[in-house]
């Protein structure tokens, strides 16, 4: 996927693509659970992009993570959702 700045936020357009994709799974308001491999799917690239898209996510302060048995445990920061 290309992943464009986008100028006023200094976000790439990926991560803006990933938060609204998880806030409209409800993560501005609870936390959610998702695997990489589902993320990497709905974004169709690898298993391992999808993986580095949340951890660039959460490198910069945009969304909280945590492991769960069955993937990850995600939501959206005050930051993140300011973003979108």
């Amino acid at each position: 996927m290309l992943s464009l700045t986008v100028s006023s936020t200094g976000v790439k357009s990926t991560q803006i693509a990933v938060l609204k994709f998880l806030a409209l799974r409800g993560a501005t308001k609870h936390s959610i659970s998702i695997s990489s491999k589902k993320l990497a799917e709905k974004f169709s690239v690898s298993q391992q992009s999808g993986s580095r898209y949340i951890l660039n996510l959460v490198d910069n302060g945009l969304i909280e993570r945590s492991l769960g048995r069955r993937g990850q445990i995600l939501s959206l920061t005050p930051k993140g959702i300011d973003i979108l």
